[in-house]
């Protein structure tokens, strides 16, 4: 009986340690991720684009962290002749001006590493 208690417990031991590796793994891609994505907007020295926008959706959700409200648009843009909805967030007075289906302008970036990003949304009025 003493036995198969032993052999459950390297087994045990074998799940820890995959499940450890596991979790350092992914911490270590995280970090890569976040270095990526900060390196792509601090190296960027292309100039920004605005790109005419339309508002699809706006939706409204809880911030657990800041325990405050976001304010999001979806809109619709077209980027390298391609269609694109994403979402944008935005101040809650930007989001109050707003209403679906109105024009707005994207501030985007090409990003150093030719990955894209926004840095502001314009009412366009």
């Amino acid at each position: 009986m003493l036995f198969m208690f032993a052999l459950g417990t390297r087994r045990w031991v074998r799940h820890f340690e995959l499940a450890r590796q596991i979790s350092v793994l992914a911490a270590s891609l995280s970090i890569i991720f976040a270095a990526f994505a900060l390196f792509n907007g601090v190296l960027d020295r292309q100039r920004s684009m605005e790109i005419p926008s339309r508002v699809i959706r706006k939706e409204t959700g809880l911030a657990s962290r800041v325990g405050g409200t976001l304010y999001a648009l979806d809109v619709s843009l077209s980027w390298d002749q391609k269609p694109i909805e994403m979402e944008c967030f935005v101040t809650k007075q930007k989001f109050a001006d707003v209403e679906v289906g109105d024009l707005v302008r994207l501030v985007v970036h090409r990003g150093a590493f030719s990955r894209a990003w926004y840095s502001d949304v314009l009412l366009s009025r």
